[in-house]
């Protein structure tokens, strides 16, 4: 995205977190929708969508559960 930004492209709002336990606060921060991206993935993989708190918080209390 650094470079499309260069180049003058509007860019979302982008911020790194590296604790899913700061997830609700820069949700709070950014509102929804809310794109999570995970950074062990690539092109394409692990990106994640959320409309609501609720569905968040699943997926952060699913992604502890597993470990990542």
């Amino acid at each position: 995205m650094v470079k499309l930004s260069l180049g003058g492209l509007p860019v979302p709002d982008t911020v790194h977190a590296r604790d899913f336990a700061d997830y609700p606060q820069l949700a709070k921060k950014f509102g929804y929708p809310l794109i999570v991206k995970s950074t062990r993935m690539g092109k394409g993989v692990g990106v994640y969508k959320f409309e609501k708190e609720k569905d968040l918080l699943e997926f952060i209390e699913q992604c502890q559960g597993d470990g990542r």
